[in-house]
């Protein structure tokens, strides 16, 4: 993209808030931001599957739209 994003922010569902190396990037930057999760015992116990969904947002708004063709 073309637009410097600030305030960004990482969400995991099992971990809650990641932190990362940096909230803002230049177009053509990137960030990253580590988390660990331990299988338990129990987890393997009641047969379930492990999967992790994290979401990002930051503070701008998007202003141009895109349309698959």
């Amino acid at each position: 993209g073309e637009v410097t994003l600030t305030g960004l922010a990482v969400n995991d569902d099992k971990l809650g808030a990641i932190t990362l190396a940096a909230t803002t990037l230049a177009p053509g930057a990137s960030t990253s931001g580590t988390a660990t999760y331990t299988v338990l015992q129990s987890d393997i116990d009641a047969g379930l599957d492990i999967v992790n969904v994290a979401s990002v947002s930051s503070e701008e708004e998007a202003t141009d739209s895109a349309t698959e063709t």
